[in-house]
């Protein structure tokens, strides 16, 4: 942890079958991100480094997505460099 921090995140997707089904989208993509921390007199700075990949799907009421994420450049606290994986589920009323 730090008082300062920058990240950035590229992601490239694309989506599929938006045409064939009117009331969802599926978007598959890929993501590298970066991060830094340090603090404010800049000792020690930190710095991690990930890429991953995922599904999502949208729709007027919903949106979910499912996504695995590898640790490129430090381990994480509890799994390593095992990949880790994240999901989300929102509805809308």
């Amino acid at each position: 942890s730090g008082d300062r921090g920058l990240a950035a995140k590229v992601e490239l997707g694309r989506e599929m079958f938006a045409g064939r089904m009117a009331s969802s989208a599926f978007e598959l993509y890929g993501f590298y991100d970066v991060g830094s921390v340090w603090l404010e007199d800049y000792s020690d700075p930190q710095s991690a480094a990930s890429a991953g990949a995922g599904i999502a799907m949208r729709s007027s009421r919903m949106r979910a997505y499912v996504e695995v994420a590898q640790a490129l450049t430090r381990p994480t606290e509890l799994e390593g460099h095992d990949p880790r994986v994240f999901a989300e589920l929102q509805f809308r009323f």
